[in-house]
């Protein structure tokens, strides 16, 4: 899973042409009174794996990473271990992220099974246009339909286009991908050139996922936040802004 986690960074590098990328050990409500030690063992591959600033690692130069004995052991050992990928470009904003590098690390999450996220579910970034069958998608088609196209069936499609409607970009999701901040937060705002949108509170401590009064997540909820990844007015480039219970 780890190793696949690298081929599907290097495999969408374009979200973030300079992002530098690591995994991240959360250790959640885990006392650190013990820091956690870390070592990749399998078959005849023995390695130490050097926790960085932040808890953040990378895969160590091992025989064969494509072995599926490798396992990543951590010491000492409990359930309260969350594993992320951590995709960051430099010159960031203190106190800000670019979004394109947030997506990327959703779609590491989601295709390396890293968290055993369904993929095709969780949508880590904008669809791209396509061209569809008529019968499939009656929006795309009137949308993306070529001038061949009759007038009278093409008055017809976008009248059968207008039944269906768009769901709202800021509306919680079924399948939202959970990040995990550094910090309690407060708000979160997405910014870019003149615009600046404060996202609704259904998008933080987890409120998207959580279907049960009794549902409890491994990590504190106050850190957990979800973003609209999937819409496409917001470009790679855009600032994901937050601000924070506790001051600096």
């Amino acid at each position: 899973m780890l190793s696949k986690g690298v081929e599907v960074f290097h495999a969408n590098a374009k979200l973030a042409p300079e992002g530098v990328f690591r995994y991240r050990l959360y250790l959640g409500d885990r006392s650190r009174a013990v820091e956690p030690t870390l070592r990749l063992s399998g078959g005849r591959n023995v390695a130490d794996v050097k926790l960085g600033r932040g808890l953040t690692f990378s895969l160590p130069e091992v025989a064969d990473k494509s072995d599926s004995s490798l396992k990543l052991i951590a010491t000492p050992a409990g359930d309260g271990f969350n594993w992320r990928a951590e995709v960051k470009s430099p010159g960031g904003a203190l106190g800000a992220r670019r979004l394109g590098d947030l997506r990327l690390e959703c779609l590491v999450d989601a295709q390396s099974n890293l968290n055993n996220l369904q993929d095709g579910k969780v949508e880590c970034v904008p669809a791209a246009a396509k061209e569809a069958s008529c019968l499939d998608d009656m929006r795309n088609c009137a949308k993306y339909a070529p001038a061949a196209v009759g007038t009278a069936l093409w008055d017809m499609l976008k009248g059968a286009s207008q039944l269906k409607v768009d769901r709202d970009p800021y509306e919680a999701r079924q399948y939202s991908y959970l990040f995990i901040s550094d910090r309690p937060l407060f708000s979160i705002s997405l910014q870019q050139g003149g615009r600046a949108l404060v996202l609704p509170t259904e998008w933080l401590y987890g409120l998207p996922q959580q279907r049960s009064p009794f549902f409890h997540w491994p990590y504190p909820k106050q850190y957990l936040y979800s973003l609209p990844l999937s819409d496409a007015s917001w470009s790679n480039d855009a600032l994901v802004v937050f601000e924070y219970m506790d001051p600096v």
